[in-house]
């Protein structure tokens, strides 16, 4: 990742991935049970929204929960 730091978006620091890991450690312990793959989506979005130009958006790897999924990944 070093490598391609030239690949961020202006604004983007490497301290950025402590937030993400905090966000995608809350996606997978909520969705542990119910969508396992879940925090997979999330990274892709996160790592989209941090490249500097990706032509195009990245395929999504997970679906998005529905209302049900979400009201038992947050019991």
């Amino acid at each position: 990742m070093v490598q391609r730091t030239h690949e961020l978006r202006v604004g983007a620091e490497h301290e950025a991935a402590h937030g993400v890991q905090l966000m995608l450690d809350a996606v997978a312990r909520h969705g542990r049970d119910s969508a396992p793959g879940l925090w997979k989506r999330y990274l892709t979005l996160i790592l989209d929204g941090l490249r500097n130009d990706r032509g195009r958006p990245t395929p999504l790897p997970h679906p998005a929960l529905s209302q049900a999924e979400f009201d038992q990944a947050m019991t």
